[in-house]
C-alpha cells in the first residue's frame, strides 16, 4: 500500500512539475506575441507618418506654384494667349 502512494505522490508531483513548465512557456509565448505586435503597431504608426509625409509632398509637386517656377524642366512652354475650344465632353487649351 505505501508503494502506491509513494508511486501516486511522484506521478502528481511530476504533472505539478509538467503544468508548473508548461504554464511559464505558454505566459512566455503571449508575452514575445504582445512584443511583436506593440513592434507592428509602431511600424503602422510610423507608415502612417511616412505616407502623411508623402501626401503633403505630392501635394506640393502637384501645385502651380510648383509646375510654374519649374516650367523649363519640366518640358513646357509659356503661352501669352491660349486659345480655348469649348466641346461637349471637356475644354481644351492650344498654345500659340
Amino acid at each position: 500500500m505505501n508503494r502506491h502512494i509513494f508511486l501516486l505522490n511522484i506521478t502528481l508531483f511530476s504533472l505539478s512539475i509538467i503544468f508548473a513548465v508548461l504554464s511559464v512557456v505558454w505566459v512566455n509565448i503571449r508575452a514575445v506575441k504582445g512584443y511583436e505586435i506593440r513592434d507592428l503597431e509602431k511600424r503602422v504608426s510610423i507608415l502612417k507618418e511616412e505616407n502623411k509625409q508623402s501626401e503633403i509632398s505630392l501635394t506640393q509637386l502637384r501645385s502651380l506654384e510648383h509646375i510654374s517656377k519649374n516650367v523649363p524642366i519640366l518640358g513646357m512652354v509659356k503661352i501669352e494667349t491660349p486659345v480655348y475650344i469649348n466641346s461637349q465632353v471637356d475644354t481644351f487649351a492650344l498654345g500659340k
